[in-house]
C-alpha cells in the first residue's frame, strides 16, 4: 500500500459518462455526462451531440435546489452553433452556495438546459466523492469547530 503524502497529486476517480438525456428524448439533442473533482472544485462534465438536421446554439443551464446547494459558478459556455453531427465537451464548475433542499436520493441533481430549440429537463446522480477534498485531509481546527 503507497501512502500519498501532501506534495503528491492524488487522482480523484471520476466515474464514467451516461446518457443524462437521449437524443430521442432531446428532440436530437444528446448529453452524456459526468461529475468529477478537479483543484479543489466540483465539476459537471458533459459532451454534447447534435443529431438534429439544424444548428444547435443559446446554450443555457439552470439546476434545481438540492441537497447540496450545487449550483453553476458561471454560466454554460457552448462553442455556438453546435452544427448537426457534431459534438463538443463542455465543463461546467459548481459551487456550493446555491438554495438547499432534501433530495431523494440526497444525491440527485434535476437540471434544465435550454438552447434554441426547447428546454430540456433530466435528473442525474452526483457520486459522493466529489464532496470530498483530493488530498482526504481535514484542518483539525475546522473538525473541531463544526
Amino acid at each position: 500500500m503507497q501512502m500519498i503524502t501532501r506534495d503528491q497529486e492524488s487522482t480523484a476517480y471520476v466515474p464514467p459518462k451516461v446518457n443524462w438525456l437521449p437524443a430521442e428524448k432531446g428532440k436530437g439533442f444528446d448529453i452524456w455526462g459526468t461529475f468529477s473533482r478537479k483543484n479543489g472544485q466540483i465539476s459537471m462534465d458533459m459532451t454534447f451531440t447534435n443529431k438534429a438536421m439544424q444548428p444547435m446554439g443559446g446554450f443555457a443551464i439552470q439546476l434545481n435546489k438540492n441537497s447540496f446547494g450545487l449550483t453553476p459558478a458561471a454560466p454554460l459556455q457552448v462553442p455556438a452553433p453546435l452544427g448537426p453531427g457534431a459534438s463538443v465537451e463542455v465543463s461546467i464548475i459548481l459551487s456550493t452556495t446555491g438554495a438547499v433542499q432534501r433530495m431523494d436520493p440526497l444525491n440527485n441533481l434535476q437540471v434544465a438546459i435550454k438552447n434554441n430549440i426547447d428546454v430540456f429537463h433530466f435528473a442525474c446522480i452526483v457520486p459522493m466523492n466529489v464532496y470530498f477534498m483530493e488530498d482526504g485531509q481535514l484542518d483539525m481546527r475546522v473538525f473541531l469547530s463544526t
